[in-house]
C-alpha cells in the first residue's frame, strides 16, 4: 500500500499572505499596519461580522473603564509620596542642597519640595530632565537606525518574493 502524496498546493498561496503580513510585523508600529492592511482585503468579511467585533472589543475595554471609574470615585487624588528622608523643613533643604551638587537632581527636587522651595524643586526637576531627555535623544537614535535596517531587510524580502 503507497502512502498518500501530500498536497502543499493549497497551503503555500495562504502562507505567502501571511509572510508579508509577518514581515510588516516586525517593523515598529508595524503590527497596526498589518492589521489595516488585513482589514482592506478582507472588507466584506468584517462588514457580515462588524457587531460582533465591535461586542468583542468593548467586552475587552470595559474593565479598563470600570477601574479608571472606580479610582475616579474615591475622592482622593493620587499625589505620589516625597521620597525626602528628612521632615524639618531646613533639614530637607540642607539635604537637598548637598543631593544637587551631587547631580541627584530629581531625589533635590523631592527634597526641595519638602521644604517649601518650590522654585528650587522646579529648577532641579528641569536639570533632572535635561539628563533623561540626552538618554532619551541616544535611545531614540539607536531606535531609528534599528528601524531603518528592519525597513531596508523588509525592502530586500519583498524584492526578492516579486
Amino acid at each position: 500500500m503507497r502512502p498518500a502524496h501530500f498536497n502543499w498546493s493549497g497551503i503555500a498561496l495562504p502562507l505567502q499572505h501571511l509572510g508579508l503580513y509577518g514581515a510588516l510585523v516586525l517593523l515598529p508600529g508595524g503590527t497596526l499596519v498589518a492589521l489595516v492592511l488585513w482589514a482592506i482585503r478582507h472588507r466584506s468579511w468584517l462588514s457580515a461580522h462588524a457587531a460582533t467585533i465591535i461586542a468583542f472589543a468593548l467586552l475587552a475595554v470595559s474593565p479598563l473603564a470600570l477601574a479608571d471609574s472606580a479610582q475616579v470615585g474615591t475622592g482622593s487624588p493620587s499625589v505620589p509620596a516625597l521620597r525626602c528622608p528628612v521632615s524639618d523643613s531646613s533639614q530637607a533643604r540642607s539635604l537637598a542642597e548637598q543631593l544637587y551638587e551631587q547631580r541627584a537632581y530629581e531625589r533635590a527636587s523631592e527634597c526641595y519640595q519638602a521644604a517649601g522651595e518650590y522654585n528650587l524643586a522646579h529648577l532641579a526637576s528641569l536639570n533632572a530632565l535635561g539628563r533623561e531627555s540626552a538618554s532619551t535623544g541616544h535611545a531614540l537614535r539607536q531606535n531609528r537606525d534599528v528601524a531603518k535596517a528592519q525597513v531596508h531587510k523588509l525592502q530586500q524580502a519583498l524584492r526578492r518574493s516579486l
